[in-house]
C-alpha cells in the first residue's frame, strides 16, 4: 500500500485531519486558572464578559466527582456574580438557571413595550446610537426599525432599568449580540466604521 493510499485511509469521509486548529495544550508551569483564563481570552464562562485574572475564580463544573485527582475539564473560570449564583449547582443546571432568568426579564419588557419604547425613543429622538456613531445621522430605512437595546446585556448581568435601555436599528441591535454598547463601540472604532466629518476647507 503506497503512501498516498495510506493518508486517504486515515481520513474520514468528507473530513480531514488538518480542517480544525490544534487544541490549545496547558504548558508545564502554568497554573489551571492562567490556561483556562488564556483559553477563554480573559472571559467569564458563563456571562462573557471581560475581566482581569484576579477578578475570576476557578470553581467546579460539577460537584460529584469521585476520583482522586480532579481532571481540568471539571474545571471552569467564572466571575464573582456567576460563582456566586451557581453555588452548589450542576453545569446544566446553571445554564437553564440563567436562561429562565433571561426569559423573565424579557417577559417584563414584552409585556409594556409600547410605554418602555415610547419613554426610550423619546429621550433618544428616534435615533440609532451605532448609526449616529457609524453614519453620523440615522438612514430613514432604519428609523422605521428601532427596537429597544440592553446596553449591558442581560447575559452580562444587564436588567430593564431605563438607563440601562438604548434606541437601536434592527440591523445593529443583532450584531451586536451580547456584547455591552461600549465594547460595540470599541469593535466599530477598531474596524474602521466611525463616522469622520469631512475637514471644512478654508475659503
Amino acid at each position: 500500500m503506497s503512501d498516498i493510499q495510506r493518508s486517504s485511509v486515515t481520513k474520514k469521509q468528507g473530513r480531514s485531519k488538518n480542517k480544525h486548529l490544534p487544541y490549545q495544550r496547558k504548558k508545564r508551569n502554568q497554573s489551571v486558572k492562567e490556561y483556562l483564563y488564556q483559553r477563554m481570552n480573559g472571559k467569564c464562562s458563563y456571562c462573557h464578559d471581560n475581566f482581569k485574572l484576579k477578578d475570576l475564580c476557578l470553581i467546579k463544573k460539577n460537584h460529584q466527582w469521585n476520583s482522586l485527582f480532579e481532571p481540568i475539564h471539571n474545571k471552569v473560570i467564572a466571575c464573582k456574580k456567576c460563582s456566586y449564583k451557581k453555588s452548589e449547582m450542576n453545569h446544566k443546571e446553571f445554564i437553564r438557571y440563567l436562561r429562565r432568568e433571561r426569559w423573565k426579564l424579557r417577559d417584563e419588557i414584552s409585556e409594556n413595550y409600547r410605554e418602555i419604547s415610547s419613554k426610550v425613543f423619546n429621550r433618544y429622538e428616534n435615533k440609532c446610537i451605532y448609526c449616529e456613531f457609524e453614519f453620523g445621522y440615522t438612514p430613514k430605512k432604519r428609523k422605521k426599525q428601532l427596537t429597544l437595546d440592553h446596553k449591558r446585556s442581560l447575559l452580562c448581568h444587564g436588567d430593564n432599568d431605563e438607563k440601562n435601555l438604548a434606541s437601536s436599528c434592527y440591523i445593529h441591535n443583532i450584531e451586536k449580540d451580547s456584547r455591552s454598547s461600549e465594547q460595540y463601540f470599541k469593535y466599530l472604532r477598531d474596524s474602521g466604521r466611525k463616522f469622520k466629518p469631512k475637514s471644512i476647507i478654508p475659503k
